[in-house]
């Protein structure tokens, strides 16, 4: 099995929407309501999606078996919990963001690795 990461490309696009649609069938089944509550929430938007990859914001994971979309995984993989220091605007407001659409901040964490 083959794993790593690098930077998505705009022919990505459809696929991390489709990962995002799976995604939230798999909250729906997660026995938490805070979680529960995004399933039905639509995958970030093509023209966002295009945004953060013409920025450099965006990376898909590598895997030729089914990737454990988590802290976990990402942790084998070298990135570490950044602390609120290290966490800059952009990310803050994007964190922010997103828990008003209902992620909760405080069921997540902001990763980093070095490159």
């Amino acid at each position: 099995m083959s794993t790593g990461t690098r930077p998505a490309k705009t022919s990505d696009v459809d696929t991390m929407q489709d990962i995002g649609a799976l995604a939230g069938m798999r909250f729906a089944q997660v026995d938490d309501p805070r979680i529960a509550a995004c399933a039905d929430d639509d995958p970030v938007d093509s023209d966002e999606l295009r945004t953060w990859i013409d920025g450099g914001h965006a990376w898909v994971a590598l895997d030729d078996d089914v990737v454990a979309w988590n802290r976990p995984y990402y942790e084998r993989r070298g990135f570490r919990i950044l602390t609120s220091d290290e966490i800059g605007r952009e990310l803050s407001a994007r964190v922010a963001e997103e828990e008003a659409h209902g992620l909760l901040a405080e069921l997540r964490v902001c990763m980093g690795r070095p490159v």
